[in-house]
C-alpha cells in the first residue's frame, strides 16, 4: 500500500478526475463530435484552473485550441492557443 503522507488527496481526485474529461473529450474529437469534446475540455479545463496548475491549464488550452480549429472557429482558437503560450513563457520566467 503506497504511502499517501503528504500527499495532496484533492489533487489526486481532481487530477484523476480531468484525465476522465480529457479521455472523453478526445474520443468525442475522434468521432467528429467536436462541440461534445469542447465542452468535455473546458470542463477540464475549469479543474486545473481550480487546481492552479499552469501546465495542466496549457495543456488544457492547446487541445481547446485544437478543437476551435477543428470547428473552423478561427478567432477562438487563436485566443485559446495566445492564453496558452502567455502562461507557457510565464513558466520558463518562474
Amino acid at each position: 500500500c503506497p504511502d499517501l503522507k503528504g500527499l495532496n488527496i484533492q489533487w489526486l481526485i481532481w487530477s484523476a478526475f480531468q484525465i476522465v474529461l480529457n479521455g472523453i473529450g478526445i474520443t468525442r474529437f475522434a468521432s467528429g463530435e467536436f462541440v461534445e469534446a469542447l465542452t468535455e475540455f473546458e470542463d477540464s479545463l475549469a479543474l486545473w484552473q481550480d487546481l492552479e496548475d499552469s501546465s495542466g491549464v496549457t495543456g488544457a488550452l492547446n487541445i481547446i485550441g485544437t478543437t476551435y480549429f477543428a470547428l473552423n472557429e478561427l478567432d477562438n482558437a487563436l485566443d485559446a492557443f495566445e492564453e496558452a503560450l502567455e502562461l507557457n513563457m510565464a513558466l520558463i520566467v518562474e
